[in-house]
């Protein structure tokens, strides 16, 4: 009978009596049809509608109904409730197998991802979660190549021989670093075999490659002595001035980038800094593969150029069973494990301060009520099966205290007890039912405890300072979507002490795990400890090359090699090409040979302003060919020839030559008087500019030209003078560059001595009557252009009546003035005139005009300069 009434299914025939009956009822809601079966045969179908998604979970009985009805009288030998509807074959099967055999294959699953995965080793799971009560074979294929469901096709089976349900850990060894690999879990009985529904994989990581570290130093762990291994323990180490020859001078890239941790076999581990301090105590959080008693790791620093791993952010060492993990270091909690369980309401920040801690910093709460309470909501983190920790810091002995929580659904945290102090508890709804822990059996407030929740299954657990302090039987109720809070909850129960190191897992840890966190947080140095700081010899390693002697067809390089890691060297050598990192035109010297070692080369061969790499090689069994940085150089030039002079003139020449081959450009110095007496220096550029007189100062004249041309026109030059040249060829460019210095193109050449009207220096000013007038109708001028260097114009200085006018005067074109008429210049003044030279003195110039005044009056001014800036100076002509 199942309600409603309508679904009432009969069978009109009386049940037997005194005899073992099998006996099932199917539903199938797909047909809403309802089956019964006597002794695997079918004996009646009733067509039923049952209200499966309403009925609750409440007073379900063996033995009764949920009314006063007769109470059953006989016995039972087993009772089955499937998930589905089974067919006519399968009651028949069962009932065929007996009451105790669930006929079928055994289920068989991958566990992932593996644990404690090394170069050669890795821990890989399965579970076998129904065996149906049969004898069953369990084997685990692994290999490199995916097998499939085929046995035959995987390269390694370890046979587990009979197992009953449960998880089974194998740990497979013989592994090559650098390797995918496959595993797939297969289980058979009588009754049929099952794979695991897929292969998983997995990659070992490369081995660690010391070289170029310059210390070492091993961490024993000495305080962890249960008999269980822990896999991927994430360990505190603590690093300081405490340690005899450790120093933070030590490391050699930014940010503690070149610290390292290995295990045994030389895989690297993940690890995370939680406080970095140069000047004392740094806290840094290891995952260790296989914490076992008396294991130890190892530690590397002292490399420059490295980055900070990926490992150390990324949430890499809490990988295994962490939901969340606060290290309390910022009132702005942030979670270490990657999921993202910041932070992200503050109810009041106030009342929350940093303080010392266990582990370096933690946060002090001072909260009192459901107003003074500084609860801290981190996101809907939801937990089955879990682990909760923290260290705890109680200032009142008898007050509501929150760790963490879920509201409607866990509690962590100290509940206040009328006239005694305040119980540890770790409680899940429904309520109540916890084993509490008086506070004053930890020492009550004030000090540091440790206190850890366990749920597995429906066993739960408290834990206080690593050691069992409460176990006890309930069903908690499924997660809802609240909130989880640190430090208090939105209603209360505000934190009123400190926290540190807080944890919410995934999974219910062992006695001897929450055992192990305990004595490694509380007493680190004791856990583990280091031994001596041992400093490594530098790998293979040169200085920075140097080219000198270059000519035009050899050159001489020459390199140190600093160290050789105490393998020695077996080879040495050079390499030269056209391109970087060159392996061609290699010379060999046979060994053997130790470092420090110079190797000095002469380079020949080389052409005439070439583009050359040049490296020094060593090499040993240890680490192969190891070569130095590159030294880059351009050869000499061949030097220029056959100057010529054109277009001589009063000021002005040209000059023209031949470049040099293999050259990519030339520096042509002029000298008034006498000849060039130096030259340029190799590895510098210089600035040139063809008015004498303006470019970079050389061998007693000027730079006129750098470039790749093979002329320049030099002005700005003294009439009937003489002037000398000399031509540099030279190749490459910047602190490269590289000069024919030997023998330069020389020439001189006398200016012209013509009677000639000249204009002298640089033209500023030049406006004329016959061009750039810009007049009206009425001839008032608007605009004068300006031909000069400056550029601009004169224009209108007030209304059209004060323009000037074009007229005719002395039978030539002109610009009239009568006495009330003006125009302005549209550009700055030019500091030639109204400036000071580098010295403070003023500019030399020099203003002309061409004039007819038909009468001079009393004071008359034809051009003015204005004041520039704040100078007092200004020019006038008139």
């Amino acid at each position: 009978n199942v309600n409603p009434a309508s679904a009432w299914v009969e069978w009109s025939q009386a049940y037997p009596t005194n005899i073992q009956t099998h006996f099932a009822v199917v539903y199938n809601a797909a047909m809403n049809l309802m089956y019964c079966y006597i002794n695997g045969v079918r004996v009646i179908t009733t067509t039923t509608t049952i209200p499966l998604r309403s009925m609750n979970d409440f007073n379900n009985w063996l033995g009764r109904s949920q009314y006063n009805d007769p109470y059953f009288r006989g016995t039972y030998q087993e009772l089955r409730i499937y998930t589905n509807a089974l067919s006519d074959a399968e009651i028949a099967t069962t009932y065929a197998a007996g009451p105790d055999v669930v006929p079928g294959a055994p289920l068989v699953a991958n566990v992932t991802p593996p644990k404690s995965i090394t170069p050669y080793e890795a821990l890989v799971a399965g579970t076998l979660s129904a065996t149906n009560l049969l004898t069953t074979q369990l084997r685990l294929y692994w290999g490199p190549t995916d097998g499939g469901t085929v046995a035959a096709n995987w390269a390694n089976v370890i046979d587990l021989g009979t197992r009953s349900a449960g998880e089974y850990r194998v740990r497979i060894s013989g592994l090559t670093p650098s390797t995918t690999y496959y595993y797939r879990y297969y289980a058979e009985n009588a009754a049929g075999q099952s794979w695991a529904a897929s292969s998983s994989s997995f990659n070992t990581p490369p081995v660690f490659q010391p070289l170029g570290y310059a210390y070492l130093m091993t961490n024993y762990i000495t305080g962890y002595t249960n008999a269980e291994t822990l896999t991927n323990f994430p360990m505190l180490v603590v690093l300081g001035p405490q340690i005899p020859g450790f120093s933070y001078d030590q490391f050699l890239s930014p940010n503690a980038a070149d610290l390292r941790f290995v295990e045994p076999s030389g895989g690297e581990l993940n690890y995370e800094i939680e406080t970095w301090n140069p000047n004392g105590n740094s806290y840094v959080w290891v995952q260790v593969p296989q914490l076992t008693s008396n294991s130890y790791i190892l530690m590397y620093w002292g490399k420059s150029g490295l980055s900070v791993p990926a490992y150390t952010t990324n949430g890499a060492t809490w990988s295994d069973g962490f939901a969340a993990v606060w290290h309390m270091t910022n009132k702005w909690v942030k979670d270490s494990t990657g999921n993202g369980y910041n932070a992200n309401y503050i109810n009041n920040t106030n009342i929350i301060a940093d303080t010392e801690g266990v582990i370096g910093i933690a946060q002090d709460y001072y909260g009192t009520n459901n107003v003074v309470n500084p609860y801290t909501a981190v996101g809907n983190l939801k937990l089955g099966n879990m682990t909760l920790s923290a260290w705890v810091w109680l200032r009142a002995p008898n007050m509501d205290s929150i760790f963490m929580c879920k509201d409607g659904n866990i509690f962590f945290w100290a509940q206040a007890q009328a006239g005694q102090w305040a119980n540890l508890r770790h409680e899940l709804n429904p309520w109540g039912g916890d084993t509490q822990i008086p506070l004053s059996n930890v020492g009550g407030a004030g000090r540091w405890i440790h206190v850890a929740g366990i749920v597995n299954g429906t066993t739960e657990q408290i834990y206080t300072n690593g050691v069992l302090a409460g176990t006890w039987t309930k069903t908690p109720y499924a997660m809802n979507d609240n909130q989880f809070m640190l430090a208090g909850v939105t209603w209360g129960r505000a934190m009123n002490g400190r926290l540190d190191e807080c944890r919410a897992e995934s999974v219910p840890r062992s006695a001897a795990w929450i055992n192990a966190c305990y004595l490694n947080q509380s007493a680190p140095a004791q856990f583990s400890s280091f031994g001596t700081v041992i400093t490594r010899p530098l790998p293979l390693s040169f200085t920075t090359p140097v080219v000198t002697n270059i000519n035009s067809a050899t050159a001489t390089f020459a390199v140190r090699v600093l160290s050789d890691g105490g393998n020695g060297m077996d080879s040495y050598g050079t390499v030269w090409g056209l391109t970087p990192q060159p392996v061609d035109n290699r010379t060999t010297v046979e060994g053997p040979a130790t470092a420090p070692l110079d190797i000095v080369q002469t380079l020949s061969g080389l052409a005439a302003g070439g583009h050359y790499y040049v490296r020094a090689w060593a090499s040993n069994a240890v680490e192969g060919v190891v070569y130095s940085p590159d030294a880059e150089f351009y050869t000499e030039p061949e030097a220029a020839t056959g100057i010529s002079f054109a277009n001589i003139s009063n000021r002005s020449m040209t000059i023209s030559w031949t470049p040099g081959v293999g050259s990519s450009g030339s520096l042509v110095i002029v000298r008034e008087g006498s000849p060039v007496s130096g030259g340029p220096q190799d590895g510098i550029e210089y600035a040139a500019n063809s008015q004498f007189g303006l470019g970079a100062l050389l061998g007693g004249g000027h730079v006129v030209y750098y470039g790749a041309g093979n002329s320049v026109t030099v002005w700005d030059l003294r009439k009937n003078t003489t002037y000398y040249v000399a031509v540099f060829s030279l190749a490459g460019s910047g602190g490269l560059v590289n000069y024919q210095l030997v023998s330069p193109a020389t020439a001189s050449q006398q200016t012209a001595n013509m009677d000639l009207i000249e204009t002298a220096g640089v033209l500023l000013i030049d406006i004329n009557v016959a061009r750039g007038v810009q007049a009206a109708p009425n001839g008032a001028i608007s605009n004068w252009i300006n031909y000069g260097s400056v550029g601009g114009a004169f224009g209108g200085d007030g209304p059209m009546e004060t323009y000037p006018v074009v007229s005719v005067a002395g039978g030539q074109p002109c610009v009239s003035f009568n006495g009330a008429q003006r125009m302005k210049a549209t550009f700055t003044a030019p500091p030639q005139i109204t400036g000071v030279d580098g010295q403070g003195r003023p500019n030399s110039y020099s203003i002309e005009y061409w004039v007819l005044n038909p009468s001079v009056a009393n004071e008359e001014w034809l051009f003015t300069w204005a004041r520039r800036g704040t100078s007092p100076r200004y020019a006038a002509v008139g």
